[in-house]
């Protein structure tokens, strides 16, 4: 009793429960094994915008705004990614070269102004 117009056998269940789809996960499986995993390849916008102030802060030296730009964005980018199981490494990166660069901005002010109060410049 071989029907050939259904070379896949009858529509209405199989031998190990498959609907339509012989393909089909089981019913009680799930269907995609990726669905219930951390998506550990996103990018995090601001972590990559706090390692490029922390880059900025490095090269620019006098500008003590982007260290701390820098340092705000990558703790709120740290915190996001930490919770989602996303990599942390762009906004650790940025966290410590925007601390870098605003203790060099602090230690220079307080050069500039030991150096204007000493010799009365």
């Amino acid at each position: 009793m071989n029907d050939y117009n259904k070379p896949y056998g009858d529509s209405q269940g199989g031998q190990y429960g498959y609907q339509n789809n012989p393909y089909q996960a089981p019913y009680g499986y799930q269907s995609n094994p990726y669905d219930y995993y951390p998506n550990r390849n996103s990018k995090n916008g601001m972590a990559t915008a706090s390692l490029v102030l922390g880059i900025l802060s490095m090269l620019c030296i006098g500008s003590g705004i982007c260290g701390i730009l820098a340092i705000i964005l990558g703790a709120i980018a740290y915190g996001d990614q930490k919770r989602n199981g996303a990599p942390t490494g762009h906004a650790v990166a940025g966290i410590v070269l925007g601390i870098i660069s605003t203790v060099l901005v602090i230690g220079l002010f307080a050069f500039m102004f030991l150096m204007i109060s000493t010799y009365g410049i």
